[in-house]
């Protein structure tokens, strides 16, 4: 009998496990099914989603950390897709290129000027591929870009040689021949007035931009202590004088340098204070977001973005390390 009651009682266990196992089996399978239901409007979203493929040459600065870290932000919104890609050569560059195009990429930015990316980029647009291009070191027919607005330039380099001079002094203007570029002139010339009323404007015209004009110019005048352009070329032409002639005049030279080239050149020329008003930093979240615009084939107005003075204090902060 006492068998019979322990062989009754070992069964009534091994039944309520069984009931408890299939319980949980069926919770598990409950769950799973949930887990899946939730997991379906997610990939269905992902799936709609516009793929913003950002370019960039191989290297740290803060300008592509701001465009990395705004695809980041937009993928975990579910606004977007994003893939940062850099290289360390133009050749690589291409294979960047050719990954972005085999990911079904709806828009490119591209970060930085590379050896052939006018022939690279000019194939992408013929693709119908919107390319924003961040920097304004390459100009492409059909591609967007972001860039200043002449007269914040004016504005800033005003500020920068007012201060680089002690507000007194000589400083000769290179007028530029694009008119477009005019207002920048204007502006610079208003407030640097504003700042510094004992400064003293000599105005110098296109006609000095060709046959050794640049430093034909400078030698006619024999006492200057600042030299302002809106044409980054020029700029590069009156450093060069100013370093074959010795003269130890001019203080300061500024104006629209914002270009790798030009920043190569501060670092070159630490004895002169060379200043370039180029984009801020932050404005390379506003060029992934541009290009997502285009992605989503919404047209708008160019996208004018806030200016920063670069020079020999800053300028690590926005040269970048080639690898070519």
């Amino acid at each position: 009998m006492k068998k019979l009651c322990i062989a009754a009682l070992l069964l009534s266990f091994v039944l309520a496990s069984c009931g408890v196992s299939g319980d949980v089996e069926q919770k598990t399978r409950q769950s799973r099914q949930i887990e899946r239901a939730a997991a379906e409007p997610t990939r269905s979203v992902r799936e709609s989603l516009k793929k913003i493929g950002v370019l960039a040459l191989t290297g740290s600065n803060q300008t592509q950390s701001y465009a990395e870290a705004r695809l980041a932000t937009l993928e975990n919104d579910q606004r977007a897709l994003g893939k940062f890609l850099n290289a360390a050569s133009a050749l690589e560059m291409v294979g960047k290129i050719n990954e972005l195009l085999e990911w079904k990429a709806d828009a490119i930015v591209c970060m930085s000027a590379w050896s052939g990316m006018e022939d690279q980029v000019s194939a992408l647009v013929e693709q119908g591929v919107p390319v924003v291009i961040y920097k304004m070191d390459a100009s492409v027919e059909g591609a967007r870009s972001i860039g200043l607005d002449v007269g914040e330039t004016g504005r800033i380099a005003a500020e920068y040689l007012a201060e680089k001079t002690e507000g007194k002094g000589v400083v000769a203007i290179f007028k530029d021949m694009d008119e477009k570029v005019g207002r920048g002139e204007d502006v610079f010339c208003k407030k640097i007035t504003e700042l510094a009323p004992n400064i003293r404007i000599v105005q110098l015209g296109e006609s000095y931009w060709s046959n050794g004009g640049v430093s034909k110019a400078l030698a006619a005048n024999h006492t200057l202590d600042a030299v302002f352009s809106m044409n980054e070329n020029c700029l590069v032409e009156v450093c060069q004088a100013i370093k074959d002639s010795g003269r130890t005049d001019i203080k300061a030279i500024a104006g629209a340098g914002y270009s790798q080239g030009y920043f190569k050149l501060i670092k070159a020329n630490p004895w002169l204070w060379i200043g370039g008003v180029a984009q801020m930093p932050q404005a390379a979240s506003e060029a992934v977001d541009y290009a997502l615009r285009l992605a989503n084939s919404e047209v708008g107005d160019p996208v004018v973005v806030q200016g920063i003075m670069v020079d020999k204090d800053n300028y690590k902060e926005f040269l970048e390390r080639e690898g070519q």
